[in-house]
């Protein structure tokens, strides 16, 4: 005989997070629900509030469950695993169920056994225009949903799943750090899988909608944020789904034109009202429907409500714009916004070149350069005419750039090498549109088009500066982080792990380890110090599994002895689950020359040629050398004998000491810094300063914090046996120890600066920083050199620990 079942049917999961405002009238209303007791459990994950949260839920009868912060999908997931009820239904902190609520919700999922989620239905009671406008734009979509047999399109503010489906599918994905289409990336998981979802009207809650146009424009900007997420795992449902209604695709296009509008009045004064007239009517009527269907509710919003949705569709539209700006896959996404950013910054250019024309006297005027006027006479063509060629000029120069690659897929980071392409771009451009002008006679100056040529080159610096940076801001706030797992635990797959951990800003955030092995996780020094410690989630037969649980976006398979048949099984199961995927060979840390892909027939080959190295950038960066350190030398003078003289005042003995190191080609040559400590002088052991009886001088402590010590070292500089920037100089007694493609290092001069002073490991010794040595003898070029003497700047006067 069965025994019969106990505990609750259903399980009421709300998660909270600094809620102590709205939680207690939640939570009241569900006390008060139409379904017994006794049939029903109400769990509230905390996630992680720093206000009065706890003791507002502890006064009544739920289970309360605290979590450190880590967003509503993850507190949403962790009240299921506590759950006990068969279907598990989700409400959010500042929504007040109505009394049927619950029942309404279950009902389906108990008395249809191919329904597996149910959606609720949103009200509120606020009076205030923004509010009822917001209202309205639910109505109109629940209209739609009640004519559908099945959904695809479950929110969690009145959502309910049967738990055995729920955790198939692994719950929502953490991935989503906030209470941002986390829910639309699940329904679209569940209708994937062809289950059945209905909307259920009469499951009422009643919540608080944006009431000022602000907080309504930055709650729609941040919804399409991250829609652009799912549409990316998702990309058929750009074109449909049951919840999104076809017009609004269309508002946001004519939005767009309409703003285009605007701003192309400023060029073409007599076509303003045809453009402007144009799209506000194409607007208006795309508005209609919706117009319409307030009118019979609520006369005065229906007035104003072109203009709400105007300011809908700009919204989501950079929002769009934003979240396609920050996806890491940008094979066709990230290109997109530099074209349209370009597009933007040449027109810029083009009117700003034509307004310095036409008052290029006054100009000089103001700079006191009057007497080159003569060089710059202005134009005798109307401003119809001159600006014919904006087209033009815009096409061209997105083909130059895209010749140039500057459309490519690219990290986060602006590099050296993107502003010399970015320079050689435009100085091309500049050259074509020089000999198109003189080819066709055109009326134009050709002073101005080097005026052209540096505006374009100053603003396209600006704008992908920013776009970068503001890229890097997003990704270091959390926003569009790629959910990294790395498929084994040796050597390189814990070198990939340590890379994709120390540098944030690039996007990755390491999940976890599979292997199959008895490790529960691997471990090493952060480079800002203390252990970091990534868990191994479980054996290579649960990738799947793995991967839907942990919500992850690229997997790293670096096991370089995985059997041939095995990593195309790991393949595969990457590329059912939807994931991206990389094969991480253990060799690429220790290569310091070019590599290239190559292929004999369809068998493909990595090519490990040698460093090259100009004859031009070695005698440039030579006489940079001399010249630079010279001056430094001369302009320190006056430093440098404050230091001598405070360092005779706190101790007696040398000013500055002589070790010896290796240089270029493994050459000894001793090396010049001021002493630090008090004597004796210590001896050298794996490259650390070690004696029983020696402490630092006060002196020598400031001098070391700032890197003042090595200031003689421009001496060395001087006399040719270090360069500015490079490796740093090495001990011979750990030299010794090298293997020959660590010798690698002594291809270039040491430096006074590198790599390793900007990015390297301050808890390791400096032999331990090497593989920032071989990046910069395979990189080195003048670009990189001066981008690391400009950074160092501002790292030496931030002071820090002394790598040791």
């Amino acid at each position: 005989m069965p025994t019969a079942r106990r505990g609750p049917k259903f399980s009421v999961i709300i998660p909270v997070y600094n809620g102590e405002k709205t939680i207690a009238s939640c939570l009241e209303a569900l006390a008060a629900q139409d379904v017994p007791m006794q049939e029903f459990e109400v769990i509230v994950v905390d996630d992680g509030s720093t206000d009065n949260t706890a003791q507002v839920v502890k006064q009544f009868d739920v289970k309360y469950i605290y979590q450190e912060n880590k967003g509503p999908a993850t507190a949403r997931n962790t009240g299921v695993r506590h759950a006990q009820g068969d279907i598990i239904v989700f409400t959010d902190a500042d929504c007040v169920p109505e009394p049927n609520w619950l029942r309404e919700m279950v009902t389906p999922l108990v008395s249809e056994a191919d329904v597996v989620a149910v959606k609720g239905a949103y009200r509120t009671r606020q009076k205030r225009l923004v509010a009822r406008f917001a209202q309205a734009e639910f109505e109109e979509r629940f209209k739609r949903l009640r004519k559908r047999r099945t959904i695809d399109f479950v929110d969690s503010y009145s959502a309910g799943f049967k738990k055995k489906v729920f955790d198939e599918l692994g719950g929502f994905n953490p991935r989503y750090p906030k209470a941002n289409n986390e829910d639309v990336e699940l329904s679209f998981r569940v209708a994937q899988k062809h289950h059945k979802m209905v909307f259920r009207p009469e499951a009422i809650v009643y919540h608080t909608h944006p009431d000022t146009i602000c907080q309504y424009a930055k709650l729609k900007f941040s919804r399409a944020y991250w829609r652009t997420f799912v549409y990316d795992k998702f990309p058929r449902k750009v074109l449909k789904d049951s919840y999104t209604p076809q017009t609004l695709k269309l508002q946001i296009l004519l939005a767009f034109y309409l703003l285009g509008a605007l701003l192309g009045s400023l060029l073409f004064q007599e076509l303003v009202g045809w453009l402007i007239a144009s799209s506000i009517i194409a607007f208006v009527l795309c508005c209609l429907p919706f117009t319409l269907f307030v009118a019979g509710r609520d006369k005065k919003l229906a007035l104003l409500a072109p203009f709400f949705l105007f300011v809908r569709s700009l919204a989501f539209g950079f929002g769009l714009l934003a979240g396609l700006a920050s996806q890491k896959r940008r094979k066709l996404l990230f290109p997109t916004i530099l074209i349209a950013s370009d597009i933007v910054v040449c027109n810029i250019s083009l009117v700003l070149l034509y307004w310095l024309r036409s008052h290029v006297n006054l100009v000089l005027g103001v700079l006191g350069l009057s007497e080159y006027g003569q060089y710059f006479k202005p134009g005798i063509l109307p401003p119809r005419i001159y600006f014919m060629m904006l087209p033009g000029i815009t096409l061209l120069w997105l083909i130059v750039f895209g010749a140039f690659g500057l459309y490519r897929p690219a990290q986060s980071t602006f590099r050296p090498s993107q502003l010399a392409r970015d320079f050689f771009a435009v100085s091309q451009l500049a050259i074509i549109l020089m000999a198109i002008l003189y080819l066709f006679r055109l009326d134009y100056s050709r002073s101005m088009v080097l005026l052209f040529w540096a505006i374009s080159l100053v603003l396209t610096t600006l704008e992908r500066a920013l776009i970068y940076s503001v890229q890097a801001l997003l990704l270091g706030k959390g926003y569009d982080k790629l959910r990294v797992l790395i498929v084994g635990t040796g050597e390189s797959a814990r070198l990939v792990g340590h890379k994709l951990h120390s540098f944030p800003k690039l996007g990755y955030e390491v999940v976890g380890f599979v292997d199959d092995t008895d490790l529960k996780s691997l471990n090493w020094r952060s480079p800002r110090g203390g252990l970091v410690s990534i868990p191994v989630l479980g054996p290579t037969s649960r990738l799947d599994s793995i991967v839907q649980e942990h919500g992850i976006d690229e997997i790293y398979i670096s096991k370089p002895n995985l059997p041939h048949t095995e990593v195309l099984n790991l393949v595969a199961q990457c590329e059912s689950a939807n994931v991206g995927f990389h094969i991480v060979s253990d060799a690429f840390s220790i290569m310091t020359g070019k590599i290239d892909m190559e292929s004999v027939g369809d068998l493909p080959l990595v090519d490990f040629g040698p460093s090259e190295t100009s004859a031009f950038y070695l005698s440039v960066k030579a006489l940079a050398d001399r010249a630079i350190s010279l001056i430094l030398f001369i302009l320190t003078l006056p430093l440098t004998l404050l230091i001598s003289i405070a360092i005779r005042v706190e101790t007696k003995g040398p000013v500055v000491l002589r070790f010896e190191r290796l240089g270029l080609h493994e050459r000894p040559f001793l090396v010049y810094k001021f002493r630090t400590f008090h004597l004796p002088e210590p001896t050298e052991l794996d490259g650390k300063p070690i004696a029983l009886s020696v402490q630092y001088t006060k002196v020598g402590k400031f001098l070391e914090r700032f890197h003042l010590d090595e200031l003689p070292q421009l001496i060395n500089v001087m006399k040719g046996e270090m360069s500015l920037v490079g490796p740093r100089p090495e001990i011979p007694l750990i030299a010794k120890k090298y293997s020959p493609w660590q010798r690698r290092r002594f291809d270039v001069k040491p430096g006074l600066t590198g790599l390793w002073q900007l990015v390297g490991s301050e808890i390791l010794p400096l032999h331990k920083n090497m593989e920032y040595d071989f990046y910069y003898v395979r990189n080195r070029s003048l670009l990189l050199d001066l981008s690391i003497l400009l950074k160092t700047i501002p790292a030496v006067l931030a002071g820090g620990k002394r790598k040791q």
